[in-house]
């Protein structure tokens, strides 16, 4: 079947391009972070984000070889779930910058300005266990056009790498 510029011209027309999105981030604070967050806002934070690359699902695949040789089947051996960059927009105040950078500091005790200084109970480059620092993000998707939450992405055992 020859490509015909006309038919898929008139199928884009029809149900249209997604636009830029806005995103609205969630993050439910793990119980090791609780007594950096202000009791008013309780343990759901919302940020704003610029631009979120929003994540793909990724079937991990291996080569089988059904009689040992031949070409290759490929068959599925599980998910890799990608990093999910995000671009937050920071308060004038820095709240927001000193809120990541105490998780960053709870996951990973970067502190070298003492010798055997403890930060949360840990000594420098002393990792936390990952049920301390490991939180839960919901991104909510907004449309411009739209006032409405367009798709949502739930994500489990996230934090903040960089």
């Amino acid at each position: 079947m020859a490509f015909n510029i006309a038919e898929f011209s008139a199928q884009i027309n029809k149900h249209g391009l997604a636009k830029n999105s806005l995103f609205l981030v969630r993050l439910i604070v793990p119980p090791a972070l609780a007594g950096d967050v202000d009791d008013r806002m309780g343990r759901e934070l919302q940020f704003f984000c610029r631009s979120v690359n929003l994540p793909e699902l990724a079937i991990q695949t291996q080569d089988y070889l059904g009689n040992g040789f031949g070409t290759p089947e490929r068959r599925p051996t599980g998910m890799q779930f990608p990093q999910v960059p995000a671009v937050f927009m920071v308060d004038s105040n820095f709240a927001v910058m000193r809120f990541f950078h105490s998780w960053m500091q709870r996951i990973v005790n970067y502190d070298t300005r003492q010798p055997f200084g403890q930060v949360n109970g840990r000594l420098p480059f002393e990792i936390a266990y990952k049920s301390e620092y490991a939180a839960t993000m919901i991104i909510d998707v907004y449309s411009y056009e739209q006032e409405d939450v367009t798709y949502t992405y739930r994500m489990e055992n996230v934090y903040p790498t960089s």
